[in-house]
């Protein structure tokens, strides 16, 4: 038996590493470039395609009223990255939370019924190894059953919004988001960044216990001998079924991970989809009708898409048609809607050739 070595001393002591010198540092550098992005977008030089927006608004209700629920919702929804961030938080400190409880009860459990059920969590927590960097790494692969946990939380999650059909976005009869979808949309960001912070954890760990295996020291000159050694020592060392577990423990933690975050991921683009859908079926018939002269010609229809970035489309007796934005010289609104007249913005000076 090997008693000299304590596991629960070594984990404490990295997780307490990493959040006085991973994590911090990290929220630091995550706000600062939050900053820096918010200050470059709020003053970036208006181009050719921002100057006709502004027309369209200011000469069209429809088009004001449109872009006004986009900006209301891109608001509601703007917080997603720090909602994301805090679950990728709350995964790490969730995750070294039960770690550090189930060191804390371990003596209760070797005396319970329950080491029946759990005879290897509970045996390497009572700090009494066989192996010691064996028992350490099946010990950390143990740690898969958190995301596992949480996987099956968050699908249960999903099934209750389905139930619900909450799944998707509500909206108001003003065509706002719901405060519930509002919160449901933060629910997606903040499971991911769970899930995220979970497997983080998890593959940290997994390195610094796989690292026991090599009798060599780490160097970046003999990095590939540092590997060969490492894997030969965990190849050798590790029995055959406790292989099979570390194996299957990963294999069910990932598996559950990916799935769930593919699901969150294509929940969240469906909610945004579902509320850009419903907007512009409200608004897209009330759509000014527009003239777009440009060097090689000129084009007319109702305007369909004015959200894209490189084109302006139209819509002219149910035919799509495509206008790139730097092309655009003059642009003629009939705006029907308030007063049957025809507005006219030029912006050849913006465009000089």
């Amino acid at each position: 038996m090997l008693e000299n070595k304590d596991l629960y001393g070594i984990l404490s002591n990295v997780s307490d590493i990493t959040i006085k010198e991973i994590l911090i540092p990290s929220i630091i550098i995550l706000i600062t470039s939050f900053l820096l992005a918010r200050f470059d977008k709020h003053y970036v030089t208006k181009t050719g395609k921002d100057k006709y927006l502004i027309f369209l608004k200011d000469n069209s209700q429809s088009v004001s009223d449109f872009l006004q629920k986009i900006s209301a919702y891109n608001s509601y929804t703007s917080i997603k990255c720090l909602i994301l961030f805090e679950g990728v938080l709350f995964g790490i400190i969730y995750s070294v939370k039960v770690i550090n409880y189930i060191f804390s009860i371990a003596d209760n459990l070797v005396n319970s019924f329950l080491i029946n059920i759990f005879p290897n969590l509970i045996l390497y927590t009572s700090k009494k190894y066989d192996n010691f960097n064996v028992d350490l790494f099946v010990f950390v692969s143990t740690f898969n059953y958190i995301s596992v946990i949480t996987g099956f939380i968050i699908f249960g999650w999903l099934i209750f919004l389905e139930n619900k059909n909450y799944s998707l976005s509500r909206l108001t009869e003003e065509l706002y988001l719901t405060k519930w979808s509002i919160f449901v949309h933060y629910s997606y960001w903040f499971f991911i960044g769970t899930l995220v912070g979970i497997n983080i954890l998890i593959m940290f760990f997994t390195g610094v216990s796989i690292s026991y295996f090599s009798s060599i020291n780490f160097d970046f000159s003999n990095i590939w001998i540092y590997i060969y050694n490492m894997s030969t020592n965990l190849v050798a060392q590790i029995p055959a079924k406790k292989g099979l577990d570390i194996v299957f423990r990963y294999a069910i933690g990932l598996f559950l991970s990916f799935s769930s975050l593919m699901i969150l991921y294509f929940n969240i683009i469906g909610f945004s989809a579902k509320f850009k859908k419903q907007v512009t079926n409200f608004y897209n018939a009330k759509f000014p009708y527009v003239t777009i002269k440009m060097e090689s010609g000129e084009i007319n229809g109702q305007l369909y898409n004015f959200e894209n970035k490189s084109m302006l489309i139209l819509n002219g007796n149910n035919i799509l048609k495509a206008v790139p934005w730097d092309q655009i010289r003059t642009m003629e609104m009939n705006n029907k809607e308030e007063i049957n007249s025809t507005k006219i913005i030029n912006c050849k000076s913006l465009h000089p050739r």
